[in-house]
């Protein structure tokens, strides 16, 4: 899976391709006004706008490594970070032939996308935590299952090293085979399956496993629970540009690797630990370390001043002024 995500995705010709398919969805477009600012965040539907001839496409690429796969000519292409800019506007790796550049106009770092009621409650949402971790309060450590289900067996033994030491919430998202398995391993855990159960959720002592058989519903929850979560495990996806304090679990896909580099970089999570002791390890300093939380809280109030987790607002003013 590696190598297909950071080498065959990132290269021009893969791009070539889907510029071909994305003619098959223009007829979508067709009963709508051209000029509706458009936000693409998936380069298919982006090219097909383009395709379609819309006048305002912004492509809102997720991803921290440059792949051509994320392409949409024609729109302005958005990026989380300072290094994706720079990988896109050179197109990073992306031809074998010769050196080309993106023109300016057509890419903007604008920061990470999250969604306004946890951008518009990071300080407060931090400094709980931080007076959480002041204070000796056991922890609430969140740990999410990816889109593909990946690491199950790394995570039944993160769950049972925090045992007694925190209170832990696992959202398995879509993945009922991984749920049942995980009811099988963990007799004691309440088991949480419908959206009410989220929308209702108090925290209280032990391990709960959320699970909802609709993928929307089950993304979701993560947003919910993260509110109310001191830590964060998580592979480098999607969530690593999250205003939680973040542990970085070993990345499934080869691209996700820059996701933790920002991230630490940043300071509002840890480097991406490759290994299980690794992985232990950094949970133990963050469980017993209180201190070791505040920092990451901290850094996270800090980047909020200068508008890092901003980016989902800033992609709408852009389609709204293209």
């Amino acid at each position: 899976m590696g190598p297909l995500n950071s080498v065959g995705f990132a290269k021009l010709s893969y791009n070539a391709i889907d510029l071909k398919n994305a003619k098959l969805f223009t007829p979508i477009f067709n009963d709508l006004d051209k000029d509706i600012p458009f936000v693409g965040t998936h380069s298919w539907t982006a090219q097909a706008a383009v395709e379609a001839n819309f006048t305002k496409v912004v492509n809102a690429i997720p991803d921290n490594w440059p792949m051509a796969l994320h392409f949409a000519p024609g729109a302005l292409h958005t990026v989380q970070t300072h290094s994706a800019y720079w990988g896109y506007r050179t197109l990073r790796n992306m031809s074998e032939n010769k050196v080309v550049n993106l023109d300016a106009n057509d890419i903007s770092m604008v920061g990470h996308y999250i969604d306004h009621e946890l951008v518009s409650n990071i300080d407060i949402d931090c400094q709980r935590r931080i007076k959480s971790a002041n204070n000796g309060d056991k922890p609430v450590v969140l740990l999410t299952i990816g889109g593909a289900g990946a690491q199950a067996s790394l995570y039944e033994k993160i769950i049972n090293y925090l045992k007694d030491k925190a209170i832990v919430l696992v959202n398995l998202g879509d993945h009922k085979s991984v749920f049942n398995e995980m009811k099988k391993q963990f007799k004691a855990a309440k088991c949480h399956t419908l959206y009410s159960d989220v929308e209702n959720f108090s925290v209280e002592e032990g391990l709960h496993l959320f699970y909802n058989s609709d993928i929307f519903s089950a993304v979701y929850t993560t947003n919910i629970l993260m509110r109310m979560s001191d830590l964060l495990l998580t592979k480098p996806s999607e969530l690593a540009f999250y205003p939680i304090p973040k542990l970085m679990l070993k990345r499934v896909g080869g691209h996700e690797m820059w996701g933790a580099i920002h991230s630490s970089e940043i300071g509002d999570g840890t480097f991406e630990c490759e290994s299980e002791e690794q992985t232990i390890n950094m949970l133990k300093l963050l469980i017993d370390s209180p201190e070791s939380r505040v920092l990451l809280n901290q850094a996270i109030i800090d980047a909020a001043k200068i508008d890092t987790y901003n980016g989902a607002y800033k992609v709408i003013e852009s389609a709204f002024n293209r």
